[in-house]
């Protein structure tokens, strides 16, 4: 489903003398079946605009639409559309067997069939690459860390909603584990053309799920588009640099030197044969 945030403003403590201005007319639009990352240094207002969209916290002004829709519109069905999964989604974790706490949202509802309980259950941990009949009697505590913070993503999954926000999902993820968040997200999207919003002040490990990029600092959204075009604006900026993808940035600076590397391709065997290809190239006209 399509995102469109029209000039959204929110203000903490909003009418007091404490009142702080936290967002700052943002405005952009993600289509539907396309992955957002939202990068920005810590305090910049990136958790405080994800908790907007999925009616957390309301604007102090602005609008949001889902699909042309005013979320104001939708009312108590917003969450079941729009899932959040928090920072550290593993010490959400309750339940004592991986299965409960995945059908937990379902059971603790709306009345649902077991056996369409068991369905939602396996569809949901097909996309994040849990085998429940294996963990599914397992206590969650005894885990690996990626496999608790996949379960708490299944769980969110399970009202199969049609927008995904992950807020910092790579942190503290071994290398399998991120090669399967990176699965999960593609897995998502590819179900019904649904829409991902990753919240992170690391992009790198999860670039290749992104089709745009979007840079905030001090509740300002300053740069917005594909990853090419937001390091090819922000890559002279000595304050916002640091935070930018390593890999984008690396593609930018080679194709200023005219090294053919394809736009928002970060592929590190592709980058490494355009400039083995441009050696041989310059060997062989000497």
């Amino acid at each position: 489903m399509e995102i469109r945030v029209e000039n959204l403003n929110y203000h903490y403590n909003n009418g007091t003398p404490f009142a702080r201005h936290v967002l700052r007319n943002i405005s952009f639009t993600v289509p539907s079946g396309k992955v957002l990352g939202i990068l920005g240094p810590i305090g910049s207002g990136k958790t405080t605009l994800v908790r907007n969209l999925n009616g957390l916290a309301s604007p102090t002004s602005g609008r949001i639409f889902i699909d042309n829709v005013n979320i104001t519109q939708i009312g108590h069905g917003l969450r079941k559309k729009v899932a959040l999964v928090f920072q550290q989604p593993e010490k959400q974790l309750f339940e004592e067997t991986v299965f409960a706490d995945i059908s937990f949202p379902l059971v603790s509802g709306v009345d649902f069939e077991e056996e369409d309980v068991n369905l939602r259950v396996r569809q949901a941990c097909a996309i994040v690459g849990l085998d429940i009949d294996v963990i599914g009697d397992q206590n969650p505590f005894d885990l690996s860390s990626g496999e608790k913070r996949r379960v708490a993503i299944a769980g969110a999954l399970i009202n199969r909603p049609d927008i995904l926000i992950l807020d910092e999902p790579a942190a503290n993820l071994d290398p399998p584990s991120l090669k399967a968040l990176n699965r999960m997200v593609d897995e998502f999207r590819k179900s019904g053309a649904r829409t991902v919003i990753i919240v992170s002040h690391d992009m790198d490990c999860i670039l290749p799920s992104l089709d745009l990029l979007a840079v905030m600092k001090a509740g300002e959204m300053v740069a917005f588009g594909s990853v090419s075009e937001v390091c090819a604006q922000l890559k002279d900026n000595n304050e916002l640099r640091p935070i930018l993808p390593t890999i984008g940035l690396l593609a930018e600076e080679l194709r200023a030197r005219n090294i053919p590397i394809p736009t928002n391709n970060f592929d590190l065997q592709l980058i490494k044969k355009a400039i083995m290809d441009m050696l041989s190239a310059e060997r062989s006209l000497k």
